[in-house]
């Protein structure tokens, strides 16, 4: 369950405007005795530049002492001078706080092509360094492009706690990661355990999300224990789930012009595997959001978007629900009710395949005009 935010032991937070916007548009992360990482990046085939410096420090380093964060310039598709720049500001970083360049890591979200304008973080990097503020909220908000609402979760484990943060809202598909994520902990845990563990959280997590099948260029998702306070390794994967399933369906329900949360729960599926793949493609169906957004019953999208799968699954051993008013029942589809159906919020989609015993579930979030207009004017 999410606790009232605090900052774990260890951390310090930084976040101001450094002129990239009017609004604060720049976070600095410390951790004055180091942290032990795990991190995940983007499968995109052209990743931005600061992916392809962290990709490098974290291969050199098993300390991490800093992290830097902006949310304008994606410095994506920038070329050499765009890693230059990436890297310079890992080494304006590493001078300001006085600790090896390779613990520090650098990310980036926003617009994807102009160059970062590397004067303003010359300038504004010692600023943050000199002037930690431990703003929770301030963080959350400064990491925020087209969001609408700040993305938070905090949970304890024991004496232990772990706050987590994300921002993401289009260019959602899952595929390791799918937004920019970072998970902060006092919790002391063994590195090795903590790979295996993130890995396997984040596919049970932000990679079962999906907005518009989009996959981003700067994608991130990163824990960071400081070794503060020593933990039950089954009770901390636990309390490290609940956060981050917590941020995957915000990110989920604040999906670029949404106004529902979808979650797609299959059973009944002969494989985890398959259950996974269904329940995803379910949620990524533009079909089946745009029934959502119209609250519309349209049971054969749902049953198209699975046999697009192209699976070996009998539709007479299926069963399909909406909000669990049985849609279609192994072979038939029963009368229904659409006001009832919609009666909630959001929309529970529930698929039982009837051939195992494997399952799995995924959100995502309807389709709606406004999702057009936002990336319309999402000029570059």
């Amino acid at each position: 369950m999410n606790e009232p935010p605090s900052l774990p032991f260890g951390f310090s937070l930084a976040s101001s405007s450094i002129g990239l916007r009017e609004t604060r548009d720049a976070v600095l992360v410390t951790m004055r005795d180091g942290a032990t990482a795990s991190a995940l990046f983007t499968k995109n085939s052209f990743p931005a530049a600061p992916i392809l410096v962290n990709r490098e420090h974290l291969s050199r380093s098993e300390t991490v002492r800093a992290l830097l964060i902006n949310a304008v310039f994606a410095n994506a598709c920038t070329g050499t001078a765009g890693l230059a720049s990436a890297k310079r500001c890992a080494e304006i970083t590493a001078e300001s706080l006085d600790c090896a360049v390779e613990e520090v890591l650098v990310f980036s979200t926003g617009k994807i092509g102009p160059p970062l304008p590397l004067e303003k973080f010359e300038r504004g990097i010692p600023l943050l360094a000199a002037k930690p503020d431990d703003d929770i909220g301030g963080f959350a908000r400064a990491i925020l492009t087209t969001d609408t609402v700040e993305k938070i979760a905090c949970v304890r484990c024991g004496e232990a706690t772990i706050l987590g943060f994300a921002k993401g809202s289009g260019m959602i598909c899952p595929d390791m990661a799918t937004m920019l994520a970072f998970v902060l902990t006092d919790a002391r845990i063994e590195k090795e355990w903590l790979d295996g563990a993130w890995k396997e959280i984040c596919d049970e997590t932000f990679n079962r999300i999906s907005v518009d099948s989009c996959e981003s260029t700067n994608d991130a998702a990163v824990v960071l224990a400081s070794q503060k306070i020593p933990v039950s390794e089954t009770e901390f994967r636990q309390a490290l789930f609940t956060a981050t399933e917590s941020l995957a369906m915000q990110i989920a329900r604040d999906g670029e012009g949404a106004t529902m949360l979808l979650t797609c729960h299959v059973a009944g599926a002969a494989s985890k595997a398959e259950a996974t793949t269904m329940a995803r493609r379910i949620v990524s169906s533009n079909l089946v959001k745009c029934a959502a957004h119209g609250h519309d019953p349209n049971w054969g999208r749902v049953m198209s978007a699975m046999g697009s799968l192209h699976e070996n699954v009998d539709p007479r051993t299926v069963r399909v629900s909406l909000n669990e008013t049985i849609v279609w029942d192994r072979g038939s589809a029963p009368p229904i009710d659409a006001k009832e159906i919609f009666r909630e919020p959001d929309l529970v989609i529930t698929v039982d395949l009837g051939r195992g015993v494997a399952e799995a579930l995924s959100w995502g979030c309807d389709l709606s005009h406004a999702y057009v207009d936002i990336n319309a004017h999402y000029k570059t």
